[in-house]
């Protein structure tokens, strides 16, 4: 059994010396400079030290930590967004603290001549004089690509110079892990992530500009909805799809891995096919949880990536996605005998179906990997070429008119008829009963003043995506 004193020699806690002379006063003082939270927090964190919950100590460079009985090290928590912005300092001593991290980092900045960001692709990104700003060399346009949370949203943005597209998102510098880089520019080459053209610093946020997928669909997008449609169209697409799937997918993350990443966060949302003359390629996005293979947590990685891949298939094929990597391990066998049976599936695709999934858990190794895809291959009897058109008419469908539906130009030429009829005017920015009157019709919201001219570019710009112009 460890004892208290054997815990702290793991933890190479150092005792702090304290001169005790004149020690409570100058406490007392420290304490009630500080903000009421603070001193709250501070009480506790007394009070925790005083049970004998908590130890004082130094890590290897004199600073102070906190280490806890139960041998894990807790740091006091710190908002780390709130780098590389202007700071406040409440106090003469936080005055010093903040103002030596800023001086350190200009000091290093200068020595080192460290950008703010680099352009990796300058025919997709124009930055003049070392800035790439909104509304100078690029602006965004109405186009919306995912909802994001940390990352927040991922827009289009088109840039001056160029007139090239790209995929914007930015997230907060505190969410940023700098392996999400260094894994997409490893992997840049494979084709199987976006494609990077650049990356910066601005204030307190990290922004990204990158390949937009076009023609493409999430994996999330296609078992929730366009499953269902493959199996209307065709109920025996439902086998070779799913195998096809994945086989791609296994050989993008047996490359990954090969690369020496492992990605960690393998969802539906994050797994992407995209079409491309009547053939479909599988693309992987986001790689903000990736980690070295050769990392403490790589060979975790490695068997979560490779779980993952097993439960889009299974999701494709029978609908059971399972509720997480552990169901999956633990229930797989009683869960796919249900859906199996749910989706009257033959004895030969039943034991197809146990064997596949019972071999891809059995790969705990990189050397195991092409084992598993000479197996899985084997089960692919069929054209893949035929089957990626035959589903590609399906999941990528181009809307189709009636012969004697306007083409693109004729109704183009109606589009601006309508316009014309309904009018147009100047934003003015302030809304009147006179102007209304005069025809100049204002909608005033919580976000400003919308004209007739901007009610009838939306209006048009909906009716073109609704018509299948514009995209």
């Amino acid at each position: 059994m460890t004892t208290e004193t054997d815990s702290r020699k793991v933890l190479h806690t150092q005792p702090m010396e304290i001169q005790k002379s004149g020690f409570s006063d100058d406490l007392t003082e420290l304490v009630q400079d500080l903000s009421p939270t603070t001193q709250a927090r501070t009480i506790l964190l007394l009070q925790s030290l005083r049970k004998n919950e908590a130890v004082f100590g130094v890590d290897d460079q004199k600073r102070p930590v906190i280490q806890y009985k139960d041998e894990r090290s807790r740091k006091l928590w710190w908002d780390a967004s709130n780098a590389n912005i202007l700071t406040k300092p409440r106090t003469d001593d936080d005055v010093q603290v903040k103002m030596d991290a800023c001086l350190e980092m200009i000091d290093y900045l200068k020595k080192h001549k460290a950008p703010s960001g680099i352009v990796l692709d300058p025919t997709y990104v124009s930055s003049k004089a070392g800035y790439y700003r909104e509304g100078r060399e690029f602006t965004r346009t109405k186009d919306v690509l995912g909802k994001g949370n940390s990352a927040g949203d991922i827009i289009v943005v088109k840039d001056k110079t160029t007139q090239t597209e790209s995929a914007h998102k930015t997230m907060m510098i505190s969410y940023f892990r700098e392996e999400e880089i260094r894994a997409w520019v490893d992997l840049s080459e494979t084709g199987i992530p976006p494609a990077l053209y650049c990356f910066k610093l601005e204030g307190n946020r990290i922004h990204i500009f990158m390949e937009k997928i076009d023609n493409g669909i999430t994996l999330r997008d296609i078992i929730d909805t366009h499953m269902g449609t493959i199996r209307a169209e065709d109920p025996n697409l439902a086998r070779p799809f799913s195998l096809y799937v994945f086989h791609g997918l296994l050989s993008a993350v047996h490359t990954m891995h090969q690369r020496g990443w492992t990605h960690r966060d393998l969802h539906p949302g994050n797994v992407m096919l995209q079409e491309s003359e009547g053939v479909i390629q599988t693309r992987i996005i986001d790689f903000g949880l990736a980690k070295p293979m050769d990392s403490e947590d790589g060979l975790r990685g490695f068997r979560s990536d490779i779980a993952e891949v097993v439960r889009k298939f299974t999701a494709l094929y029978i609908d059971e996605e399972f509720d997480s990597e552990t169901d999956f391990r633990k229930n797989w066998k009683d869960k796919v005998q249900q859906m199996a049976n749910l989706y009257a599936m033959s004895k030969e695709d039943k034991v197809e179906l146990f064997s596949l999934i019972d071999s891809a858990l059995q790969v705990v190794s990189l050397s195991d990997v092409p084992r598993f895809q000479e197996e899985l291959a084997t089960k692919m009897n069929f054209d893949p070429q035929n089957l990626s058109k035959q589903v590609a008419k399906i999941l990528f469908a181009k809307p189709e008119f009636p012969s004697d539906h306007p083409d693109s130009q004729d109704l183009e030429t109606e589009l601006q008829k309508i316009k014309l009829m309904m009018g147009t005017s100047k934003k003015t920015g302030h809304s009147t009963m006179d102007q209304a009157d005069s025809g100049d019709f204002i909608i005033d919201d919580d976000d400003g003043y919308f004209t007739t001219e901007e009610i009838n570019d939306n209006f048009l710009d909906s009716l073109r995506k609704q018509t299948g112009l514009g995209w």
